[in-house]
């Protein structure tokens, strides 16, 4: 993992949220089920169900 850039989180953290829906940096669950959802509605080719199922048990706090 490149840790170099996590600094430009905490500088940055204001665009981070630029549709104003909520104040801050967003939840670990926020990000998850932002990045579930766009995986849902972009499906690219190598997102299987066993992907899907593992992003549905992370949400549900399940093990698989």
């Amino acid at each position: 993992m490149n840790v170099e850039g996590l600094d430009l989180i905490d500088s940055h953290h204001g665009d981070l949220n630029p549709a104003g829906l909520g104040e801050g940096v967003p939840t670990t669950r926020q990000v998850l089920e932002e990045l579930f959802q766009l995986l849902e509605d972009y499906a690219p080719t190598w997102y299987t169900e066993k992907h899907h199922d593992r992003a549905v048990a992370a949400l549900l706090g399940r093990h698989i």
